[in-house]
């Protein structure tokens, strides 16, 4: 699979940054699987990886500027893992989905920012 090693920010400004780092299920590192909802389709926002850049939408743009202040720095996220214009490699990749969630040292449930809407999701 391929992870997602995410970059610190100095600062809330500091743009979303990255690299890919391939690992077997066999013996997987430490990573969190990041489960959200893309939200709108629209890919209105970037993160570059190992200089090139993606777009992504914006609910993952949130979570990403989130999770780059937590402990955790490597992540398996679909939108960014999986290779969404290569068919084949998606087939493939929602295939290992169980897996890739039941390995994951953790996995980060993704609501959207604090409001009182994600409140009661928690709640519930």
């Amino acid at each position: 699979i391929r992870l997602l090693h995410l970059q610190r920010a100095t600062s809330d400004d500091t743009p979303l940054a990255g690299s890919f780092h391939i690992a077997s299920l066999d013996d997987p590192p430490r990573y969190v699987s990041v489960s959200y909802t893309w939200g709108e389709l629209l890919l209105t926002h970037e993160i570059v990886c190992d200089g090139y850049m993606l777009l992504i939408s914006e609910n993952l743009y949130l979570a990403l500027k989130r999770f780059r202040t937590t402990d955790a720095e490597v992540f398996w996220i679909d939108q960014i893992c999986i290779n969404q214009s290569d068919l084949q490699e998606r087939s493939w990749q929602v295939q290992l989905m169980r897996d890739i969630y039941l390995k994951a040292e953790e996995v980060f449930a993704w609501l959207g920012n604090h409001t009182e809407t994600t409140e009661l999701g928690i709640a519930i």
